[in-house]
């Protein structure tokens, strides 16, 4: 049975936000038979993480979280769970979704010079502007929906086993709606200068490898 693993250390506000996004993710994946393991809260640790991928072998992980140029963090910024030249190497013949700040300016190419069959994140900073009144219910938030939504578009077509090159595509797709609806001369006062935002993070979301890898 194929598997995925799901980080969500959830301990900000951001990874909150993403926590609860993910849950249509983890349903659906689910409800395809794959066998899902989800590292939640304080269970995102290095060793824990690294134990998981080298035992279990995902093919597909979706990390959820911070990062910097060469790494991702788990539960809480200073807990460094892949890091470039120190761990990279076990994400090898893997498919990557990695939802954090700046993971795939070096991260991403040296995993994928060791063997990740594709790497998806962000060069740069990923941006979610978001009304912390919807804590509680962060899908009500337009807000950070227009930010968030094109990346768990992304993450459901490759578990509906789309290629990374058509589901970036789709992502992309999805961040263009958005910005349409933002420039709209109806859009809602909540959105006034969203749009950059958007347009930001559709353009420093890359594919590092293999396109046309599949799920």
């Amino acid at each position: 049975m194929s598997r995925i693993l799901i980080t969500n250390p959830a301990h900000d506000d951001a990874t909150r936000y993403l926590f609860q996004y993910s849950k249509p993710i983890i349903s659906l994946a689910k409800s395809k038979g794959y066998d899902v393991k989800e590292f939640s809260f304080g269970e995102v640790k290095k060793n824990e993480i690294e134990s998981f991928i080298l035992k279990q072998n995902p093919k597909l992980i979706i990390f959820h979280g911070h990062g910097s140029n060469d790494s991702i963090s788990g539960f809480e910024k200073n807990e460094i769970i892949i890091k470039s030249e120190v761990n990279d190497h076990i994400l090898k013949d893997k498919i990557i979704h990695s939802i954090t700040c700046s993971s795939a300016a070096i991260l991403g190419k040296t995993a994928v010079k060791k063997g990740c069959d594709a790497f998806i994140g962000f060069n740069d900073e990923f941006w979610c502007p978001y009304n912390p009144t919807y804590m509680s219910n962060p899908e009500n938030d337009i807000l950070a929906k227009c930010n968030i939504e094109p990346l768990m578009v992304l993450s459901q077509c490759l578990i509906k086993n789309n290629t990374v090159k058509e589901s970036y595509k789709r992502s992309r797709d999805c961040f263009k709606k958005w910005l349409d609806f933002c420039h709209r001369s109806d859009a809602p006062p909540e959105v006034d200068g969203v749009a950059q935002f958007i347009f930001w993070n559709m353009t420093h979301q890359e594919i590092i490898g293999n396109e046309n890898g599949k799920f």
